[in-house]
This record gives structure tokens, C-alpha cells and sequence, in this order.
């Protein structure tokens, strides 16, 4: 386990307006975030699985897909993954052309981390992936990139200036929708290939840890864990596993 940076303050991220989604996904109005989570608001996160491992092939990443997947989850029937009980998740992969084929095995380590106890929603726990509340009029791949090189301190296309510049690959593999007591997300699920250590940098992070992925279901028991993160990595990342290579 490594420490990250020491913890920052909430500062004005209290004021920052959000999304609030209606029970289709679509945009009913913009809060302040202090508002949505006061309330429970449904709003749209990002949640990006990090691995340490080699990324796809540079012909397997189609970095044009963001069109296709702001259309597919803006079409997605957001209601269908409703929970048959608070905190059931049931993800929706995405169709295989938007998905290029991700090389997974039990012994990948995913990258997990603990929150810093400002955050304004499960401070102090293990988060499952990296990833946040979506800015108004943010386009879901753009915000999972600008997460995860926020969060991460991992250089993303959203994140560098030159072309050729080396970034972590992003790329969609699942949506689902999150309800509880304390709050509602319409949440698009990433998985990000690392071939280096994250390296926080903004006080949001302040523990590292790997975690083999055939023992993710394992170790989150007993450990305070971001309910939405778990109902929604765990089942994607089982899948995940299962799908042929």
C-alpha cells in the first residue's frame, strides 16, 4: 500500500452545479452539488476500473467512439437497470463495436484506493474505481478521462496537448443505475489500462492498494467499501472475467 498526497479541503465543490436527471436519464435541471447530495438528486458519474496492464493494441482503440457512446446512453433505457432492491445494480454492457476487446485474467491487479475523509459523500472509504459527478454538458468519455488524471495523476487524451503524447486508454464497457437512501446515479462504467503506478496528486486519494481481480468479491467483504462502487465494479468486472478471449 502507498500514501498519497496529504488531504485537501472540499474548498468551493460544494458550489458546483450538477446535473439533475429524471427517471430517463434526461436533464430535468442544474443544482448546486451541495443541493444533490442534500437531496439524493439523480445526476450522471463516471466509473473507471484502472488495471495495471498492458493496453489493447493500438488498432484495437478507437478513439472516435465518443459519438457512438454519448448516442448509445443517451438511447440506453436507464429505467430497465433500476434496482429490484436498493443497491442492486444490473449493468448493461456496451455493444461490442464500442467495446474493443479487453485482455482480463484473474491475477490483473486492480488499482482500488480510500477517499479523503473531506469528501462529501463516504469519506475514508475504499473506492473500487476512480471517477466522479460529471460537469454540466460533459460529455461521459471526457469526464471519465478528466477523472482519472485528476484522481490518478494518469495522462489521458483529455489531459495532454500533443497527439502522440503516451496516455492511459479509457474505454467503455458497461452503464448501470445506482439507487439507495442517500442517492441516485446514472453511472457509465470504463476500464483504464495502466502500465504504470497512479500517482494522486490532488488530496482526493489518500491510500493506494492492488487488488487481483478474481479476488475482488473477496476482499470487499468486511471492508467499508463505496456501496455504489461495489454494486457497480463487481458485477462488471465478473463479467468481464467470464467474457472468451
Amino acid at each position: 500500500m502507498t500514501s498519497g498526497p496529504e488531504p485537501a479541503t472540499a474548498g468551493s465543490a460544494a458550489d458546483e452545479p450538477v446535473e439533475v436527471l429524471g427517471p430517463g436519464g434526461e436533464v430535468v435541471e442544474v443544482v448546486p452539488r451541495s443541493r444533490m447530495r442534500s437531496e439524493g438528486l439523480a445526476h450522471r458519474s463516471t466509473f473507471i476500473i484502472t488495471v495495471l496492464a498492458a493496453p489493447p493494441s493500438e488498432g484495437a482503440v478507437d478513439l472516435s467512439l465518443s459519438d457512438h457512446l454519448e448516442g448509445w446512453l443517451r438511447e440506453l433505457s436507464w429505467p430497465l437497470l433500476g434496482p429490484r432492491a436498493r443497491g442492486d445494480v444490473r449493468p448493461a454492457p456496451v455493444p461490442p463495436e464500442l467495446r474493443p476487446a479487453v485482455a482480463l485474467s484473474p491475477d490483473t491487479p486492480l488499482v482500488v484506493h480510500r477517499r479523503a475523509e473531506w469528501k462529501d459523500v463516504y469519506p475514508g472509504y475504499w473506492d473500487l474505481a476512480f471517477g466522479g459527478v460529471c460537469a454540466v454538458g460533459e460529455r461521459w468519455l471526457e469526464s471519465a478521462e478528466r477523472e482519472l488524471a485528476e484522481e490518478a495523476g494518469l495522462p489521458t487524451r483529455a489531459t495532454v496537448d500533443r497527439a502522440d503524447a503516451h496516455t492511459v486508454p479509457v474505454l467503455p464497457v458497461a452503464a448501470g443505475r445506482y439507487v439507495d437512501d442517500r442517492a441516485e446515479t446514472f453511472g457509465a462504467i470504463f476500464v483504464a489500462f495502466s502500465d504504470r503506478e497512479p500517482a494522486p496528486v490532488d488530496g482526493e486519494v489518500v491510500a493506494l492498494d492492488h487488488v487481483p481481480l478474481g479476488e475482488l468479491a473477496v476482499w470487499v467483504e468486511g471492508r467499508p467499501i463505496c456501496p455504489d462502487s461495489k454494486a457497480m465494479v463487481v458485477p462488471v468486472v465478473s463479467s468481464l472475467l467470464a467474457s472468451p478471449e
